[in-house]
């Protein structure tokens, strides 16, 4: 037996990382399509781009890997079946099952390495790319946050913001420093909150102190429960901060969640976002189940070609519905783990379904 599955194993990994290459050397030629002419126009050296997309690698194999699985499934059954060798086996007394047995096992190892670059690798190589092209293509001067907390530089102040809703169009705990030509704080303006109403920021709950610039002393403060002062940013200039949600660990989302709960604000996207950092990477176990049974009903007639439509097909399948139940997790409309865990448990059913039929 070791020696069957040895010789499972090694088709079923070469068919993985013909998949994998076939897939992510795609997805690298259009991303590079795309964003080529940006690179040219901005005089961004060669070496910056190819180091972008070569960073990309981590992201495109956590997007690609349930697909590539699938079709390594497809081929690997597909490809004994055409031989007569499946044949052979279930003579021998093998089931169906014990014969998928090393497809399963290598599976389950990919989706725990899966686990491993998503939590320790994508993080960094998501970040690392929105820098490039936020810093160097789009020119933008990047606001420096740890979680949701924003500093950033406008001509002579510095401004701090706790929390930014940008869909609410409010802000959390501002301070707001004035500084002269020698880095002297002249005057500190801290609001509780901000709402953005009629194309400008209304501040509530504020204080305003003023410092002689040679001492540095108070010299006066005005309080206020609602002021409008000049302030240029709009909700629409920190949505890229909330896009820093998909730079977070499991960890990170599960100690955030904590810290909002606390706050008083809602934590449902977090919450969704956590639960998809295990669910995803369990797609692939999912395409495992959906690969073999697909192969036996083709027969002798898998190919190459029919894998790859076959995977395509069943992939935008499931991401579609996954899309979908995410979209419907994030509005409160589902729960986040129905959101993030029903599309897994409907194909896998599926897939256990098509497989017991076909064992019979």
């Amino acid at each position: 037996m070791p020696l069957l599955d040895n010789y499972i194993r090694r088709k079923f990994i070469y068919y993985f990382l013909l998949a994998v290459t076939a897939f992510s050397g795609t997805y690298l030629l259009i991303d590079f399509i795309e964003k080529v002419d940006n690179f040219i126009d901005k005089s961004v050296p060669l070496t910056t781009l190819l180091f972008y997309l070569l960073i990309s690698l981590p992201v495109i194999f956590i997007r690609v890997a349930p697909l590539a699985i699938l079709m390594a499934a497809f081929m690997t059954i597909g490809s004994l079946s055409r031989t007569g060798e499946i044949t052979a086996m279930r003579a021998g007394g093998l089931s169906l099952i014990r014969i998928s047995r090393p497809l399963f096992t290598l599976t389950l190892v990919i989706t725990l390495g899966t686990i491993l670059i998503q939590e320790l690798i994508v993080p960094l190589s998501t970040r690392t790319m929105k820098e490039i092209w936020n810093v160097q293509i789009q020119g933008e001067a990047r606001p420096q946050m740890v979680r949701d907390k924003i500093w950033y530089r406008s001509g002579n102040q510095m401004i701090y913001i706790d929390r930014a809703e940008t869909a609410a169009g409010r802000l959390r705990n501002i301070t707001i420093f004035d500084l002269n030509e020698r880095f002297n704080i002249t005057k500190r303006f801290d609001a509780e909150r901000a709402v953005f109403k009629d194309n400008r920021w209304l501040f509530y709950n504020t204080i305003d102190r003023r410092f002689d610039p040679k001492s540095g002393e108070l010299s006066n403060q005005l309080s206020a429960t609602e002021t409008h002062i000049p302030f240029q940013k709009t909700p629409e200039n920190f949505k890229h901060v909330e896009a820093l949600l998909g730079e977070l660990t499991f960890i990170d989302l599960y100690h955030e969640i904590d810290k909002l709960r606390d706050e008083g604000y809602s934590t449902i996207r977090h919450q969704v976002n956590m639960q998809t950092h295990l669910a995803a990477p369990f797609a692939s176990i999912v395409m495992v189940l959906l690969g073999i049974p697909f192969a036996l009903h083709r027969g002798r007639s898998a190919s190459l070609a029919s894998g790859i439509v076959i995977s395509i097909l069943v992939g935008v399948a499931y991401f579609i519905l996954d899309s979908i139940a995410t979209a419907f997790g994030y509005s409160g409309i589902l729960s986040p783990i129905i959101a993030t865990w029903a599309s897994n448990i409907l194909f896998i059913l599926i897939g256990l379904w098509f497989i017991l039929f076909r064992t019979e």
